[in-house]
């Protein structure tokens, strides 16, 4: 025994049990797979609320990222340029729905997949569809990186541009 009670060293089962009853808390096996294995006594119910509370912490502090898409066509209007342009920004930057928020969980950024669909005549004039998707990478430039370069799958011209990456707190530069 130490300074506060605890047992330390190799213990049969049957005293380490009789001294969990006599203290009103359980005997439980940490390390099964220890030689010998490592039990405690704690009061199991703590223990089991205890760690259901890590798991919810290290979950908010996860980031989960998700992919957006946005479609269009090659012949796509200056206008409607600029809406998929914004929507595609805020994905980028506050991610989850695209809005801004004061939420713990608000650390939620998503990748933006767009999608060019090439119909009929289209087919033949590619390049015009690629030079919607090198506009979209030119005026995110700013915010996102290129994961994936466009490329064409038959009808489709498809990229995939995810957030940059920002430094933590800890790594502000001086």
């Amino acid at each position: 025994m130490d300074e506060n009670g605890k047992y330390i060293g190799i213990m049969d089962i049957k005293p380490a049990i009789e001294i969990a009853i006599e203290r009103g808390y359980d005997l439980v096996m940490i390390s099964e797979s220890a030689t010998p294995p490592v039990c405690r006594i704690i009061d199991f119910s703590k223990f089991k609320f205890d760690e259901k509370k890590k798991m919810k912490e290290a979950q908010h502090k996860q980031t989960t990222i998700k992919v957006k898409e946005l479609r269009m066509r090659p012949g796509i209007d200056e206008h409607d340029y600029k809406v998929k342009l914004e929507k595609a920004k805020s994905f980028l930057t506050y991610g989850k729905d695209g809005k801004q928020t004061k939420s713990p969980l608000s650390n939620k950024k998503n990748k933006v997949k767009f999608m060019v669909r090439l119909f009929g005549r289209e087919m033949a004039h590619a390049e015009r569809g690629m030079a919607v998707l090198n506009k979209f990478i030119e005026d995110l430039s700013e915010i996102g990186t290129v994961e994936q370069n466009p490329i064409q799958e038959g009808r489709i011209i498809s990229m995939i541009i995810s957030p940059k990456k920002t430094e933590g707190k800890g790594n502000a530069k001086t």
